[in-house]
Protein backbone atom coordinates (compact mmCIF):
# COMPACT_ATOMS: atom_id res chain seq x y z
CA UNK A 1 0.00 0.00 0.00
CA UNK A 2 1.08 3.66 -0.87
CA UNK A 3 2.46 5.57 2.12
CA UNK A 4 -0.26 7.56 3.63
CA UNK A 5 -0.38 11.02 3.07
CA UNK A 6 -0.70 13.84 5.54
CA UNK A 7 -3.51 15.75 4.42
CA UNK A 8 -6.74 14.21 3.15
CA UNK A 9 -9.19 17.13 1.23
CA UNK A 10 -12.71 15.95 1.22
CA UNK A 11 -15.38 17.38 -1.20
CA UNK A 12 -18.77 15.95 -1.60
CA UNK A 13 -20.50 17.72 -4.76
CA UNK A 14 -24.47 17.60 -6.26
CA UNK A 15 -24.40 18.77 -9.67
CA UNK A 16 -21.81 20.77 -9.59
CA UNK A 17 -20.31 21.05 -13.39
CA UNK A 18 -20.70 25.05 -13.24
CA UNK A 19 -17.83 25.71 -11.47
CA UNK A 20 -16.14 22.26 -10.28
CA UNK A 21 -13.28 22.55 -12.38
CA UNK A 22 -12.19 25.78 -10.89
CA UNK A 23 -12.27 24.07 -7.32
CA UNK A 24 -10.72 20.92 -8.05
CA UNK A 25 -7.11 23.00 -10.34
CA UNK A 26 -7.51 25.11 -6.73
CA UNK A 27 -6.58 21.92 -4.90
CA UNK A 28 -4.53 20.28 -7.50
CA UNK A 29 -2.32 23.18 -8.34
CA UNK A 30 -1.19 23.45 -4.35
CA UNK A 31 2.33 23.99 -3.71
CA UNK A 32 2.39 21.03 -1.24
CA UNK A 33 1.71 17.75 -2.98
CA UNK A 34 1.27 15.30 0.02
CA UNK A 35 -2.20 14.99 -0.43
CA UNK A 36 -5.34 12.62 -1.01
CA UNK A 37 -8.22 13.98 -2.85
CA UNK A 38 -11.43 12.64 -2.08
CA UNK A 39 -14.07 13.22 -3.95
CA UNK A 40 -17.54 11.98 -3.68
CA UNK A 41 -20.39 12.93 -5.87
CA UNK A 42 -23.85 12.88 -4.50
CA UNK A 43 -25.80 11.58 -6.80
CA UNK A 44 -25.54 14.06 -9.64
CA UNK A 45 -27.53 14.08 -12.90
CA UNK A 46 -25.65 16.48 -14.33
CA UNK A 47 -22.45 16.18 -15.78
CA UNK A 48 -19.88 16.06 -12.17
CA UNK A 49 -18.97 12.45 -12.41
CA UNK A 50 -17.30 12.96 -15.84
CA UNK A 51 -15.84 16.59 -15.48
CA UNK A 52 -13.88 14.55 -12.44
CA UNK A 53 -13.09 11.30 -14.28
CA UNK A 54 -11.51 13.58 -16.79
CA UNK A 55 -8.81 14.28 -14.56
CA UNK A 56 -6.28 11.85 -14.52
CA UNK A 57 -4.19 12.79 -10.96
CA UNK A 58 -3.69 9.81 -9.09
CA UNK A 59 -4.22 11.96 -5.76
CA UNK A 60 -7.91 12.08 -6.92
CA UNK A 61 -10.06 9.41 -5.32
CA UNK A 62 -13.38 9.16 -6.91
CA UNK A 63 -16.64 7.64 -5.39
CA UNK A 64 -20.07 7.95 -8.22
CA UNK A 65 -23.08 6.96 -6.04
CA UNK A 66 -26.82 7.59 -5.38
CA UNK A 67 -27.86 10.85 -3.40
CA UNK A 68 -27.32 10.58 0.39
CA UNK A 69 -26.89 14.09 1.30
CA UNK A 70 -23.74 16.32 2.28
CA UNK A 71 -23.50 15.38 6.04
CA UNK A 72 -23.65 11.54 5.16
CA UNK A 73 -20.95 12.16 2.25
CA UNK A 74 -18.72 14.44 4.64
CA UNK A 75 -18.60 11.78 7.19
CA UNK A 76 -18.11 8.92 4.66
CA UNK A 77 -15.18 10.61 3.10
CA UNK A 78 -13.50 11.71 6.67
CA UNK A 79 -13.49 8.06 8.02
CA UNK A 80 -12.45 6.65 5.06
CA UNK A 81 -9.64 8.73 5.07
CA UNK A 82 -5.65 8.29 5.56
CA UNK A 83 -4.04 11.55 5.97
CA UNK A 84 -3.66 13.48 9.58
CA UNK A 85 -5.76 16.41 8.71
CA UNK A 86 -8.92 17.17 6.99
CA UNK A 87 -9.08 19.85 4.18
CA UNK A 88 -13.20 21.07 3.47
CA UNK A 89 -13.05 22.31 -0.03
CA UNK A 90 -16.57 23.25 -1.55
CA UNK A 91 -17.31 22.48 -5.28
CA UNK A 92 -18.03 26.25 -6.00
CA UNK A 93 -15.47 27.58 -3.99
CA UNK A 94 -11.57 28.34 -4.37
CA UNK A 95 -8.63 27.62 -2.68
CA UNK A 96 -5.63 29.63 -3.23
CA UNK A 97 -2.19 27.72 -4.04
CA UNK A 98 -0.45 28.30 -0.59
CA UNK A 99 -3.51 27.23 1.67
CA UNK A 100 -2.40 23.37 2.47
CA UNK A 101 1.49 24.52 2.93
CA UNK A 102 0.23 27.56 5.62
CA UNK A 103 -2.00 25.41 7.51
CA UNK A 104 -0.18 22.47 7.45
CA UNK A 105 2.90 24.79 8.71
CA UNK A 106 0.45 26.58 11.48
CA UNK A 107 -0.06 22.84 13.25
CA UNK A 108 3.48 22.01 13.04
CA UNK A 109 4.13 25.11 14.92
CA UNK A 110 0.67 24.59 17.38
CA UNK A 111 0.44 20.77 18.19
CA UNK A 112 -2.48 21.26 20.80
CA UNK A 113 -4.43 22.39 17.88
CA UNK A 114 -7.63 20.29 16.29
CA UNK A 115 -8.59 22.96 13.86
CA UNK A 116 -7.74 26.08 11.93
CA UNK A 117 -9.10 27.77 8.96
CA UNK A 118 -8.01 31.25 7.40
CA UNK A 119 -9.89 34.74 6.97
CA UNK A 120 -11.69 34.26 3.54
CA UNK A 121 -12.82 36.62 0.70
CA UNK A 122 -16.16 36.23 -0.55
CA UNK A 123 -16.88 37.10 -4.27
CA UNK A 124 -19.69 36.67 -6.83
CA UNK A 125 -19.75 37.03 -11.06
CA UNK A 126 -19.07 40.64 -10.58
CA UNK A 127 -16.07 40.21 -8.39
CA UNK A 128 -15.17 40.32 -4.83
CA UNK A 129 -17.74 41.59 -2.35
CA UNK A 130 -16.03 41.52 1.06
CA UNK A 131 -13.01 40.14 2.93
CA UNK A 132 -14.21 37.74 5.95
CA UNK A 133 -12.24 38.42 9.35
CA UNK A 134 -12.52 34.94 11.30
CA UNK A 135 -11.61 35.09 14.62
CA UNK A 136 -7.43 34.63 15.16
CA UNK A 137 -7.31 33.73 18.52
CA UNK A 138 -8.49 30.16 20.49
CA UNK A 139 -10.35 32.18 22.87
CA UNK A 140 -11.87 34.44 20.17
CA UNK A 141 -12.80 31.55 18.30
CA UNK A 142 -14.59 29.94 20.84
CA UNK A 143 -16.25 33.38 22.13
CA UNK A 144 -17.48 33.49 18.37
CA UNK A 145 -19.10 30.48 19.17
CA UNK A 146 -21.53 31.84 21.24
CA UNK A 147 -23.29 33.60 18.60
CA UNK A 148 -22.15 31.91 15.32
CA UNK A 149 -19.54 29.82 13.45
CA UNK A 150 -16.23 31.11 13.96
CA UNK A 151 -14.95 29.51 10.72
CA UNK A 152 -15.47 29.47 6.68
CA UNK A 153 -16.63 25.47 6.56
CA UNK A 154 -14.81 25.57 3.18
CA UNK A 155 -11.52 27.24 4.87
CA UNK A 156 -10.82 24.32 7.41
CA UNK A 157 -7.86 22.28 8.11
CA UNK A 158 -8.77 19.32 11.26
CA UNK A 159 -7.39 16.53 13.21
CA UNK A 160 -9.02 13.74 11.80
CA UNK A 161 -8.87 11.61 14.74
CA UNK A 162 -10.37 14.44 16.78
CA UNK A 163 -12.88 14.84 14.46
CA UNK A 164 -14.15 11.13 14.98
CA UNK A 165 -13.80 11.25 18.67
CA UNK A 166 -16.35 14.26 18.59
CA UNK A 167 -18.85 12.17 16.88
CA UNK A 168 -18.45 13.91 13.27
CA UNK A 169 -21.03 16.22 11.32
CA UNK A 170 -24.79 15.25 12.45
CA UNK A 171 -27.04 14.92 9.78
CA UNK A 172 -30.15 16.39 12.36
CA UNK A 173 -27.94 19.71 12.46
CA UNK A 174 -27.97 20.07 8.69
CA UNK A 175 -27.78 22.58 7.35
CA UNK A 176 -26.07 24.32 10.55
CA UNK A 177 -24.03 21.05 10.73
CA UNK A 178 -20.53 22.73 10.96
CA UNK A 179 -21.25 25.67 13.73
CA UNK A 180 -22.77 22.13 15.58
CA UNK A 181 -20.00 20.15 15.09
CA UNK A 182 -17.29 22.82 16.14
CA UNK A 183 -19.42 23.29 19.14
CA UNK A 184 -18.61 19.36 20.15
CA UNK A 185 -15.09 20.42 18.39
CA UNK A 186 -13.74 22.61 21.14
CA UNK A 187 -13.27 20.15 23.99
CA UNK A 188 -10.47 18.18 21.90
CA UNK A 189 -8.37 21.08 21.75
CA UNK A 190 -7.44 24.68 20.24
CA UNK A 191 -9.28 26.36 17.54
CA UNK A 192 -8.15 29.45 15.32
CA UNK A 193 -8.36 31.27 11.60
CA UNK A 194 -5.22 32.31 10.59
CA UNK A 195 -5.25 35.91 9.37
CA UNK A 196 -4.89 35.45 5.78
CA UNK A 197 -6.88 35.31 2.82
CA UNK A 198 -6.28 31.71 2.43
CA UNK A 199 -9.92 30.79 1.11
CA UNK A 200 -12.72 32.03 -1.86
CA UNK A 201 -16.15 31.51 -0.91
CA UNK A 202 -18.36 31.50 -3.90
CA UNK A 203 -21.35 33.46 -3.56
CA UNK A 204 -24.64 32.45 -5.84
CA UNK A 205 -28.09 31.28 -5.94
CA UNK A 206 -27.68 28.04 -5.50
CA UNK A 207 -25.35 28.68 -1.99
CA UNK A 208 -26.63 26.40 0.94
CA UNK A 209 -27.06 29.93 2.97
CA UNK A 210 -28.89 31.28 0.01
CA UNK A 211 -31.60 28.63 -0.66
CA UNK A 212 -31.79 27.45 3.15
CA UNK A 213 -31.35 30.67 5.33
CA UNK A 214 -34.22 30.32 7.25
CA UNK A 215 -33.35 27.12 8.66
CA UNK A 216 -29.95 27.46 9.23
CA UNK A 217 -30.40 30.60 11.18
CA UNK A 218 -33.06 28.59 13.60
CA UNK A 219 -30.98 25.93 13.88
CA UNK A 220 -27.68 28.21 15.05
CA UNK A 221 -29.75 30.35 17.46
CA UNK A 222 -30.38 27.08 19.43
CA UNK A 223 -26.73 25.84 18.87
CA UNK A 224 -25.34 29.10 20.05
CA UNK A 225 -27.41 29.15 23.12
CA UNK A 226 -26.90 26.17 24.40
CA UNK A 227 -22.96 26.53 23.74
CA UNK A 228 -23.58 30.18 25.82
CA UNK A 229 -24.91 27.95 28.43
CA UNK A 230 -21.23 26.07 28.54
CA UNK A 231 -19.02 28.94 27.63
CA UNK A 232 -16.14 29.38 30.36
CA UNK A 233 -14.70 32.95 31.10
CA UNK A 234 -11.62 33.19 29.73
CA UNK A 235 -8.27 33.99 32.06
CA UNK A 236 -7.45 37.67 32.77
CA UNK A 237 -3.91 36.94 31.00
CA UNK A 238 -4.94 35.09 27.97
CA UNK A 239 -7.88 37.80 26.99
CA UNK A 240 -4.76 39.89 27.28
CA UNK A 241 -2.99 38.39 25.01
CA UNK A 242 -6.33 38.24 22.55
CA UNK A 243 -6.43 41.89 22.65
CA UNK A 244 -2.94 42.01 21.41
CA UNK A 245 -3.56 39.81 18.37
CA UNK A 246 -6.59 41.85 17.69
CA UNK A 247 -4.79 45.05 16.94
CA UNK A 248 -1.80 42.87 15.28
CA UNK A 249 -4.71 41.52 13.04
CA UNK A 250 -5.53 45.19 11.87
CA UNK A 251 -7.86 48.26 12.26
CA UNK A 252 -11.18 47.16 10.38
CA UNK A 253 -10.75 43.44 12.41
CA UNK A 254 -10.64 45.39 15.81
CA UNK A 255 -13.75 47.60 14.92
CA UNK A 256 -15.37 44.04 14.21
CA UNK A 257 -14.82 42.59 16.91
CA UNK A 258 -15.16 45.34 19.21
CA UNK A 259 -19.04 45.57 17.41
CA UNK A 260 -19.92 42.24 17.73
CA UNK A 261 -19.22 42.28 21.22
CA UNK A 262 -21.16 45.24 21.98
CA UNK A 263 -24.02 43.76 20.21
CA UNK A 264 -23.69 40.27 22.14
CA UNK A 265 -23.11 41.26 25.66
CA UNK A 266 -26.35 43.36 25.63
CA UNK A 267 -28.13 40.42 23.40
CA UNK A 268 -27.24 37.48 26.02
CA UNK A 269 -26.65 39.64 29.72
CA UNK A 270 -28.32 37.13 31.57
CA UNK A 271 -25.12 34.46 30.60
CA UNK A 272 -23.02 35.42 33.20
CA UNK A 273 -19.80 33.68 31.95
CA UNK A 274 -20.57 35.52 28.66
CA UNK A 275 -21.17 38.70 29.89
CA UNK A 276 -18.39 39.02 32.32
CA UNK A 277 -15.94 38.26 29.51
CA UNK A 278 -17.24 40.19 26.95
CA UNK A 279 -16.92 42.91 29.00
CA UNK A 280 -13.56 42.66 29.40
CA UNK A 281 -12.77 42.39 25.73
CA UNK A 282 -14.31 46.22 25.81
CA UNK A 283 -12.75 47.36 28.22
CA UNK A 284 -9.19 46.45 26.81
CA UNK A 285 -10.29 47.41 23.24
CA UNK A 286 -12.44 50.58 23.78
CA UNK A 287 -13.24 51.92 27.56
CA UNK A 288 -14.97 54.46 25.86
CA UNK A 289 -17.55 51.92 24.16
CA UNK A 290 -17.20 49.65 27.29
CA UNK A 291 -18.36 52.74 29.50
CA UNK A 292 -21.73 52.81 27.41
CA UNK A 293 -22.14 49.39 26.74
CA UNK A 294 -22.35 48.82 30.97
CA UNK A 295 -24.46 51.75 30.88
CA UNK A 296 -27.05 50.45 28.69
CA UNK A 297 -26.61 47.39 30.72
CA UNK A 298 -27.44 48.79 33.67
CA UNK A 299 -30.38 51.43 32.43
CA UNK A 300 -32.22 49.14 30.06
CA UNK A 301 -32.07 45.89 32.40
CA UNK A 302 -34.27 45.04 35.07
CA UNK A 303 -34.91 41.62 36.64
CA UNK A 304 -38.28 40.60 37.03
CA UNK A 305 -40.53 40.72 39.56
CA UNK A 306 -41.77 37.22 41.33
Amino acid sequence: MNKAPLVSVVMSVFNGEKYLHEAIDSILDQTMADFEFIIIDDGSTDRTCQIIQSYKDPRILLLCRPKQGLVASLNEAIVSARGIYIVRQDADDVSRHDRLQTQVSFFADNPRYVAVGSWFEEFHEGGPLRINRTPVTDALARARLVWGTCFGHGSVMFVRQAAIDAGLYRAAMWPAEDYDFWTRLVPFGSIANIPKVLYRYRVHEECVSEKHGTRQRQLAKEIGLSYAQQYRRNDPATTGDDVKSIAEAGPEYQKEVIDEMKREVLRLRNYPEVKKDFLRYLRLLNPKTWLKTRWRLLTTFRPSSG
